[in-house]
């Protein structure tokens, strides 16, 4: 996280005041990122997942502070890049993240318990 602040106040200091700043993460607060700036507005969290080139779908993640303006550039920007969006509010893990933390925890305990695929 400190490198990630860093980085973003020094973009602040360089990028024209209108530029939006966006992050790719997936558990960093975009809010305490954005708190690092002078826009805290205009910053918001771009969640590509692995493989990024692969995979179609970006999380668009609000900060406290992200504008709808903010949120429809980073959509236009996803999409340009013939990626498909969702948005959410920020909270711990986001979305995808938790869904996919609750699948490999059942998985395992599906393990535990002796399950086995058939095989075909």
């Amino acid at each position: 996280m400190d490198l990630k602040l860093d980085l973003f106040r020094r973009f602040d200091e360089l990028c024209k005041p209108g530029t939006v700043l966006a992050t790719n993460t997936s558990t960093m607060s975009p809010t305490e990122i954005a708190a690092a700036t002078n826009r805290p507005d205009r910053c918001i969290a771009m969640h590509f997942f692995n493989p990024a080139h692969r995979v179609k779908l970006v999380e668009l993640v609000r900060g406290v502070e992200t504008t709808d303006e903010t949120v429809e550039v980073a959509r236009n920007v996803a999409e340009r890049m013939g990626k498909e969006t969702v948005e959410v509010n920020e909270f711990p893990g986001f979305v995808t993240s938790r869904i996919n933390c609750l699948l490999g925890n059942e998985a395992m305990n599906m393990l535990v318990e002796g399950w086995r695929a058939p095989r075909i």
